[in-house]
């Protein structure tokens, strides 16, 4: 009796379908809400981006074990007001500012503390 060895899928090959995925959802929102502009859409988007951002750096702490984050309130909320292309770039930009830019801030002002410590 012979045995076949199953093929594990490799990450990339999960990855990268899904990277495709959010980055065309991301281009074609970014489009769609360029074609249409309307003035009060960033008066509007501003708060709410600011509030995703701040739930999802802060998430709050679940007794059992764990964390959440109530971002998803805050992009509802986009999407309900303004449609689903505002909440897709509010959900983006929430992660990107939280992910990618706090920590590089984050680590600028350490490095100018310790250089403010070392003189």
């Amino acid at each position: 009796m012979t045995t076949t060895r199953l093929r594990q899928p490799s990450v990339r090959s999960l990855a990268l379908p899904g990277i495709a995925g959010g980055a065309s959802a991301l281009a074609l929102a970014v489009w769609s809400l360029a074609t249409s502009p309307d003035p009060n859409l960033l008066i509007g988007l501003i708060p709410l981006l600011v509030a995703a951002a701040f739930a999802e750096a802060f998430p709050v702490p679940l007794e059992p074990a764990g964390e959440v984050s109530l971002s998803a309130v805050f992009i509802t909320g986009a999407a309900l007001t303004y449609g689903w292309a505002a909440a897709v770039v509010v959900a983006t930009l929430a992660v990107v500012i939280v992910d990618g830019l706090l920590p590089q801030l984050l680590a600028g002002a350490k490095r100018d503390a310790a250089a403010q410590g070392a003189k």
